[in-house]
């Protein structure tokens, strides 16, 4: 990827490991409804027209040239990858969501793969199509060790925001080709 350049969530992600590495915090805003609510809504809102939305900045350094260690943007990005999946549950696309983050490949495009019990828990949610934190948690794949880290709970409540919130302008489509990040390599 080139350095300030725009790139949409599909164009961060076809060619692309994005790896959120041990140093940084925990995944959050799910567990703040003040925070992720007012973000989707403002995404939602702002993607009624045609025009592409840019989130602002996601900042990384790169190892063997595809993996991107991600340093600053990691709450914006699980969200936005959070809500592709939940529109891809909802519609037609989770055959092209699985390809899209190549789950069924070793390394996934979107991957905690630095903090192994976080990515077999995004590899067995993306694989199966769980609408809501109550559905996880019924699942024969779901350990009770995922119950004491924050960022699985958190991205359970993300989920949950998503189940609740009423899209209007949002679709699959939209936020895999109009939501954008400036992608900004650190070296």
């Amino acid at each position: 990827m080139d350095s300030m350049k725009s790139y949409s969530i599909a164009e961060l992600l076809e060619n692309n490991i994005l790896i959120i590495p041990e140093i940084q915090r925990e995944y959050v805003w799910g567990l703040n409804p003040h925070v992720v609510v007012p973000f989707l809504e403002d995404l939602d809102k702002f993607l009624a027209g045609t025009a592409k939305r840019n989130v602002g900045f996601l900042y990384s350094y790169s190892i063997h040239g595809c993996e991107h260690y991600v340093i600053d943007g990691q709450q914006r990005l699980t969200t936005l990858v959070l809500l592709l999946y939940h529109f891809s549950v909802l519609s037609d696309n989770h055959s092209a969501f699985l390809e899209l983050l190549k789950v069924n490949e070793p390394s996934m495009s979107f991957s905690y793969n630095v903090r192994p019990l976080t990515e077999n828990f995004l590899r067995q949610l993306f694989m199966h199509q769980c609408p809501n934190s109550a559905f996880v948690k019924m699942q024969k794949w779901y350990f009770s060790e995922y119950r004491n880290d924050i960022t699985i709970n958190a991205i359970l409540g993300t989920l949950d925001r998503l189940e609740e919130a009423k899209f209007i302008n949002l679709s699959y489509e939209k936020v895999r080709d109009s939501i954008c990040f400036w992608y900004f390599d650190v070296k």
